[in-house]
């Protein structure tokens, strides 16, 4: 390869049958990285997407491994792009299929910008919410004294901050 052609990133398909241990399978690898440079994308097309909870976005983000995530309309196919928000990494959000294919694409042909989201991803770690899970319980313990109060002085529900 010359010097003004980027080298390919090695990439890995797992595919399966539901229940054929591919999420396990994955799982394992992002447990068990050990300084290896991975990255996940997770098919999340369908409307029951099974994979993005199964495949834990949060586990993946805390080891440095970034992950594009296809945000849809239901519950289940937004908990990965939840996780990113909460890493400070909404640029790995996609909201369309050509979208997705285009960022994974991107990344999968870009060893340098996969870097610059680990070095993005290892410095959010001291900072972004994802990585403080202390903080988020102090949050939630202020809402639930909020909302206590608010009850006890009959007040009708209202948005209350944290």
């Amino acid at each position: 390869m010359t010097a003004s052609t980027p080298s390919p990133i090695p990439a890995t398909v797992i595919g399966g049958y539901l229940g054929a241990g591919k999420t396990t399978l994955v799982n394992h690898l992002l447990r068990t990285a050990n300084g290896l440079r991975l990255a996940v994308l997770v098919n999340e097309f369908g409307a029951l997407p099974i994979d993005d909870d199964l495949i834990i976005a949060r586990d993946a983000l805390v080891a440095g491994v970034p992950v594009l995530a296809l945000e849809g309309p239901h519950f289940a196919s937004r908990v990965s792009s939840s996780s990113l928000r909460a890493a400070g990494l909404p640029s790995l959000i996609t909201y369309s299929l050509d979208a997705y294919e285009a960022r994974a694409v991107e990344l999968l042909n870009s060893p340098a910008l996969l870097e610059e989201l680990r070095a993005e991803l290892k410095q959010n770690k001291m900072h972004q919410p994802l990585f403080q899970p202390e903080q988020l319980v102090r949050h939630i313990e202020r809402l639930y004294e909020q909302m206590w109060i608010h009850y006890c002085l009959l007040q009708s529900p209202d948005f209350i901050r944290a």
